[in-house]
């Protein structure tokens, strides 16, 4: 309110001046009317100024409250998602994901015993039973992949999926089973049973591609009967070929098969089934020694040691059922828990981040299913394994979702310090630039609180680099370029129609006051093109008295501003902040940083310059810190010493172009071969000028901020990783 009150005040103020200068260039006016009137508006203008000048002062300390503010808030809500992202990652440490590993082993270790078993049945001279055993793994294949295709289309009935062509292919590979497995029936009824489910299964995957999902899961249910069906033949036909006597002579290279199944069916079950893991490495010895007999050409010798292989393969079989059995009850009361876990979070992370909160809402229905009463072993493990992979993709949401926040609240901070650092350099040349225009001209400064043109040239320079910064920064937060602030605008618009001290001087009849230098070039990229930010922060770069025009602004012919009277610099980022200084400690102020820094090192200024004294010595000029450098550098009048040697890119070579030595950074373009590369692709907001403007505390904090560690889900995972290959 106090800063709307006081940029009204100046608006006025505006008008005011701007009403006495048209009346000076008012046709047939008489030179004292005109010269009244301009004097007037000049005065006018410079009330203006003053009062834009109290305006900024003000702003600079809103922005720094809104900038702390800002800051707090962020941490609050890094905090938030911190606390929300360790509670993802506590879920995620729950034992459902150890248990779905283990039953996937088991499992694993149960197809390859059952592989052993038909194998065994093929050395002992059955090969009707193992094949019945190979028909009975085939559709067992067929009757899990049916599982999955059922869950496809209760994905598309509840509208989880986008279209229907996953569950379709899903349920036209299922047809694609059957028909194999069909192929491989010898009895009858088995035959016609998986034929059923061939054509029932081929009508599902059409109907799901229709649309016609009610049908769909009709024929889906008319699948799994069949294929139920079938496996009752197919195991019956097994276990009566088993008990039969051989009917072929026994196969060598099928009871070394065997034996090497049983071993790999035994490293498989030993960690979580150990009684299993010893009936198969008796069933592996039984197997060898079989093998043994038979290569020395003494098949009924064979026979003691075939039917222990087969006695003990049975008995894994059995323990692995039950083992299975246990996990598979634990792991439902385990995916209960993991569901209210998922509830609770998907309340709290509501209203942090929607799509953490979406993945743990998917976690929460995998786990659900899993935790149902008719689920299985396989729809557990694959249950499990789907909550798991939602919950990681939670936590990493939430945790990419803290580190923006917690780099905002540093950027905050950054902007707090650099609106103080603005607000006391503005102060301190206000107050130089009153000690410079209350000394006389020609005398030497003795008072110890006379003007310092080194203080006012450290001012300067803070004030620059802290003001572009800030727009810099503002505008990196706000995501938008202008101000926004209609009284703000219509400020910085009023203010850039003014006339400059020039164009007031030549309508009152007088000699226009030094020190005031001409707006300085936009400033430059490192490759020489335009800065891509414009415009002045929140009131800053407005003219005053001293300004020809707007500030960053070129002077256009006649010494008017080079943008129309009325649109004004409403950026956030200034074109030319140095400007602004100096506009800032006034021209008295300016001439004598100006004549300071022409001085050889260690030399004292000798008086204040003459404000009516417009000439300066050709040697200044060309030396000038406001004239551009050789190189076409814009200079400053409180930057230091510049460089003033040429920087011109050298000449184009005559012939073929040169190669670089390999393995050097001349001859490598590839990126991140220096040192600091990597990171910097990493993180594109270093790249940006106003990160460099930074502090450096704060620049290592968000830095710190952009190399989080991973979500712990993922170091687990990895981890896992690392020790199934090791």
């Amino acid at each position: 309110p106090e800063t709307a009150k006081s940029v009204a005040e100046a608006s006025a103020a505006a008008e005011k001046a701007g009403d006495q200068f048209e009346a000076a260039a008012k046709d047939g006016a008489s030179p004292e009317e005109a010269t009244k009137s301009a004097t007037a508006g000049a005065e006018a203008a410079k009330d203006t100024a003053k009062q834009l000048s109290a305006a900024a002062q003000q702003l600079r300390e809103e922005v720094r409250q809104a900038a702390l503010a800002l800051a707090k808030e962020s941490q609050a809500q890094a905090e938030e998602l911190a606390a929300a992202r360790d509670a993802v990652e506590d879920a995620l440490n729950g034992p459902t994901v150890s248990l779905a590993e283990q039953m996937a082993q088991l499992q694993a270790a149960q197809k390859k015993t059952a592989e052993a078993s038909r194998l065994q049945q093929q050395a002992s001279g059955r090969p009707e039973a193992a094949k019945a055993m190979a028909l009975t793994e085939q559709i067992a294949e067929a009757q899990a992949a049916q599982q999955i295709a059922d869950n496809a289309a209760d994905d598309l009935a509840n509208g989880a999926a986008a279209t229907p062509l996953k569950a379709s292919a899903q349920q036209q590979a299922v047809a694609e089973l059957a028909e194999a497995a069909a192929a491989q029936a010898d009895g009858q009824e088995s035959k016609a049973a998986l034929d059923e489910a061939q054509a029932a299964a081929s009508k599902a995957a059409k109907d799901l591609f229709d649309g016609k999902i009610a049908d769909a899961q009709s024929a889906q249910k008319q699948v799994d009967a069949a294929l139920d069906k079938a496996a009752k033949l197919a195991e019956t036909q097994a276990q009566s070929a088993m008990k039969a006597a051989p009917t072929a002579t026994p196969d060598v290279a099928a009871q070394k098969a065997a034996e090497q199944a049983a071993r790999a069916a035994e490293d498989l079950a030993g960690p979580d089934a150990p009684e299993a893991a010893e009936s198969l490495g008796n069933a592996a010895e039984a197997g060898a020694d079989a093998a043994s007999e038979l290569t020395a050409g003494q098949p009924d010798a064979a026979k003691s040691a075939q039917q222990q292989a087969e006695k003990k393969l049975a008995e894994a079989e059995k323990n692995l059922k039950a083992t299975l059995s246990d996990l598979a009850k634990k792991q439902q009361a385990e995916l209960a828990k993991q569901a209210k876990q998922a509830d609770a979070l998907a309340e709290k992370t509501a209203m942090l981040e929607p799509v953490a909160t979406e993945a743990i809402e998917a976690a929460e229905a995998a786990a659900t299913g899993g935790a149902m009463a008719n689920s299985d072993a396989g729809d557990q493990v694959a249950a499990a394994m789907s909550a798991e992979r939602q919950l990681e993709r939670a936590a990493a949401t939430l945790a990419a979702k803290e580190q923006q926040v917690r780099r905002d609240q540093s950027v905050a901070e950054a902007l707090a310090a650099l609106a103080a650092q603005q607000k006391d350099a503005a102060t301190m040349l206000d107050e130089q630039r009153a000690l410079a225009e209350g000394m006389a001209p020609g005398v030497e400064p003795s008072n110890p609180e006379a003007f310092n043109a080194e203080k006012a040239s450290q001012a300067a320079a803070e004030f620059a680099e802290a003001q572009r910064a800030t727009g810099q920064g503002a505008a990196e937060v706000s995501g938008q370029q202008q101000v926004a602030n209609p009284p703000l605008r219509q400020a910085l618009q009023m203010a850039a129609a003014l006339p400059s001290s020039q164009q007031a001087a030549a309508m009152a009849g007088e000699k226009p006051p030094v020190g005031e230098l001409k707006p300085l070039p936009a400033p430059q990229e490192s490759d020489g093109k335009p800065a891509a930010s414009e415009g002045a922060p929140m009131g800053e770069g407005t003219p005053s008295d001293d300004a020809p025009g707007q500030p960053g602004e070129a002077a256009g012919e006649g010494g008017k501003p080079a943008s129309e009277p009325g649109q004004g610099d409403t950026g956030f980022v200034p074109q030319s902040p140095e400007l602004t200084a100096q506009l800032l400690a006034g021209p008295e102020a300016t001439a004598a940083m100006q004549a300071a820094q022409q001085l050889p090192p260690g030399a004292k200024p000798q008086s204040t310059p003459n404000p009516n004294n417009t000439s300066t010595p050709p040697s200044q000029q060309a030396n000038s810190p406001s004239s551009p450098m050789p190189d076409g550098t814009p200079g400053t009048a409180f930057n230091g010493p510049k460089q003033t040697a040429e920087s011109k890119n050298a000449p184009v070579k005559d012939g073929a172009i040169d190669k670089q030595p390999e393995k050097t950074d001349l001859g490598d373009s590839k990126a991140g071969k220096r040192d600091g590369d990597a990171d910097a692709a990493a993180r594109k907001f270093e790249d940006q000028p106003w990160f460099a403007k930074l502090p450096p505390e704060l620049r290592r904090s968000i830095r710190a901020g952009a190399q989080q560690k991973s979500p712990r889900a993922y170091e687990e995972r990895l981890k896992r990783y690392f020790q199934s290959v090791d």
